[in-house]
């Protein structure tokens, strides 16, 4: 299996492994970036949390990402202005916008190489369905704009350019922000009850659960 573009960048400090039971008021189940990032916030806010990775953070699906962050994924918004109506989908393009917003915010202080750059979104052979997504866009009043060309060695219909996104490494950036995080690592949850997760070496009580995994980790109901 090849590696991660970004697994020699940076090394990820460890963290301990939970022994025996405990009790806290959050548990986070996941150590990617959904998780790392619920846990930040916890630790901005005070709250009483723990997270759990049962191999290293940003070792899955995180090491392995493309590493924009964009408000523009794939040809979705005009489809989600029939299914779900405009209210609903500007509060999803807003979520969006936000968090890009607070990545700008957080990265300010990390070394991650952040950077601004345009996104852009074409068909190679369809100007329709690039031209149904910008009218989508325009009545979401999204910062969005039709070009006819971009620099690719191939022709294409048409693009969508989003300015003022973002790239950044994803591993430099778990790295800068874990450090103060209450994460253990190499800590399976085999099983989960009512307000308690269920590991090799004990359990923990939680008056809330977070399953920050990319698939759901146990496959039962």
């Amino acid at each position: 299996m090849m590696n991660s573009i970004w697994s020699d960048s940076i090394k990820i400090q460890d963290f301990h492994s939970l022994i025996g039971d405990t009790k806290t008021d959050v548990l986070i189940i996941g150590g990617g970036m959904a998780g790392i990032l619920c846990a930040y916030f916890f630790e901005q806010a005070d709250v009483d949390y723990i997270l759990l990775e049962k191999n290293r953070i940003g070792g899955g699906i995180t090491k392995n990402t493309t590493a924009k962050i964009t408000s523009q994924h794939g040809l979705i918004y005009h489809k989600m202005l029939k299914s779900i109506g405009i209210n609903k989908t500007k509060m999803h393009l807003d979520a969006n916008n936000l968090a890009l917003d607070e990545y700008r915010k957080i990265c300010k202080y990390i070394e991650c190489d952040f950077e601004e750059k345009d996104n852009y979104i074409y068909s190679l052979d369809n100007r329709s369905a690039i031209k149904s997504e910008l009218s989508a866009l325009k009545k979401l009043n999204a910062n969005a704009e039709f070009v006819s060309t971009i620099p690719l060695p191939f022709a294409i219909a048409g693009s969508i350019k989003f300015p003022k996104q973002a790239q950044f490494n994803p591993l430099k950036f778990i790295a800068g922000i874990s450090k103060k995080e209450n994460i253990f690592e190499h800590t399976e949850v085999k099983e989960l009850a009512p307000y308690t997760a269920i590991t090799e070496t004990g359990k923990i009580t939680a008056k809330h659960i977070i399953v920050a995994t990319h698939f759901p980790f146990l496959n039962k109901h």
